[in-house]
């Protein structure tokens, strides 16, 4: 209903004026699922790239039964296998409030109105990352999307999705919300959930230059930044560039509905069925009578050319027949050779269990050999602790004079220097510690001496 000011008295009166007034024959539109309202789950010990679709089904419908505690809708939940093998799975309750809002609308609207895609919010920022920004493959990225009320916090491994924080449910509406998501993110480097940052970028950001103020001062060794896009994949013209950054996941949708960049999305969508077919329907239209025309005609076509062609189809039923017999004879040879298979990776399995036990015990002793003679040559410094990551090794440790630390590092091919503090032992002002080690050497042969090398070559030679 419409009230005497004319003003839409319904959500769908508003959104019929809004279609009804574009010029346009017709709209495509790209919808997102808000931030918060989709949870992830990023499978990554498993090589999923092999596995089949039944297999693939089977083992998602497991994992989203086990955290929901009911079988899912597949309109609920998507999924793809990224690049790397990993699994990326993201499941929502129910379908967008705006989605209802526009079925109920198109019972008033006659024009042409396509879904183009649904992508949750966390997935269109990924995809604008990854259009305009070059990132390098072991970068750690932070991305930082704003609300009113919420606030989501994702992590990034080169251009891969790594980590999807919870949702902080506090945003700019709230006084202490900077400081919240702050120590939120301080607590997953801490805990080594995140062993490191490197990049932090602010998306949807409107309170400006105090949000960057402000995350520069507490992480003063990470780059932090509000998203900018890249000239080369986006033109603002006239538009004022300080009020496009809060509108950054409306453009991301508008994107995904267009197909631009679509590479740099992953293939994830909660684009209902029902959605899908209303449209296909749509586009066929006049299209119908031609398309039963042709299923009328299919038997009568089918039936001609059977008849033409039955001696060839005999001919080929012999051939077959006889590939059949041929077949048969052969099975006892298939099966020896399986059995031969079967022993041969058997010894393959072996002889690679040997080899990187021999390279982990290897790696090791040769590390803790550098560390000793480093330690010995420099002095004055000893260390506490020692740790390893997925991909790299912490120590933390003390020493007496400052300039003792660069000393150690440069005995090491790739060390970051990430904390120096001043502490007091007995009396003596001391100086604490941390460093994360990439690479000890750089000639990773170092770790194979002559002995090992025949395993590898033979164990190469298998593969």
């Amino acid at each position: 209903m419409v009230d005497e000011s004319d003003a839409p008295a319904s959500n769908e009166l508003l959104f019929y004026n809004l279609l009804t007034s574009t010029d346009s024959k017709r709209i495509d539109l790209g919808l997102s699922v808000p931030s918060g309202n989709t949870i992830f789950q990023i499978l990554q010990d498993n090589d999923f790239s092999d596995t089949k679709k039944k297999d693939l089904e089977v083992i998602v419908e497991d994992r989203l039964e086990a955290l929901h505690g009911t079988v899912k809708d597949k309109d609920q939940y998507s999924y793809s296998v990224r690049d790397d093998g990993a699994l990326l799975l993201a499941s929502i309750d129910e379908e967008p409030n705006l989605l209802s809002i526009i079925n109920r609308t198109l019972e008033l609207f006659s024009g042409k109105l396509f879904i183009s895609e649904i992508l949750p919010d966390e997935i269109n920022l990924l995809g604008l990352i990854r259009a305009n920004y070059d990132l390098d493959i072991n970068t750690v990225t932070g991305v930082i999307q704003f609300n009113e009320h919420t606030t989501r916090v994702i992590f990034l491994k080169g251009n891969q999705l790594w980590i999807v924080s919870p949702i902080i449910n506090e945003g700019t509406k709230d006084q202490r919300f900077l400081n919240t998501v702050f120590s939120k993110i301080l607590f997953q480097l801490d805990t080594g959930e995140v062993p490191n940052l490197d990049r932090l970028i602010l998306c949807d950001n409107s309170l400006g230059d105090d949000a960057i103020d402000f995350f520069k001062d507490r992480f003063q060794d990470v780059d932090v930044s509000e998203f900018q896009f890249s000239e080369e994949v986006f033109d603002s013209g006239n538009i004022n560039k300080d009020s496009i950054s809060s509108f950054t996941t409306a453009i991301g949708s508008a994107w995904s509905a267009s197909g631009f960049k679509a590479d740099e999305f992953p293939n994830i969508s909660f684009l209902p069925e029902y959605v899908s077919d209303r449209q296909k329907i749509f586009k066929l239209q006049w299209h119908g009578l031609l398309l039963l025309f042709l299923i009328l005609i299919t038997p009568i076509v089918a039936n001609h050319f059977y008849t033409q062609y039955a001696s060839k189809i005999d001919q080929l039923t012999n051939e077959v027949n006889s590939l059949d017999s041929q077949i048969t004879s052969l099975e006892p040879t298939v099966q020896r050779y399986n059995e031969i298979n079967n022993e041969l990776s058997q010894i393959q399995s072996k002889l690679t269990l040997l080899n990187e036990l021999n390279v982990g015990t290897l790696r090791w002793s040769t590390n803790l050999g550098l560390i000793n003679e480093s330690t010995e040559e420099i002095n004055s410094i000893w260390l506490t602790s020692l740790r390893e990551n997925e991909n790299s090794t912490e120590i933390n440790g003390y020493a007496l004079s400052r300039n003792r630390i660069p000393q150690l590092a440069n005995t090491f091919n790739s060390a970051t220097l990430i904390r120096v503090t001043e502490a007091s032992i007995r009396e003596r002002e001391v100086y604490e510690f941390r460093y994360i080690i990439r690479d000890f050497f750089e000639d990773e042969e170092i770790y194979t001496p002559e002995s090992a090398k025949g395993i590898n070559e033979l164990v190469g030679e298998e593969d």
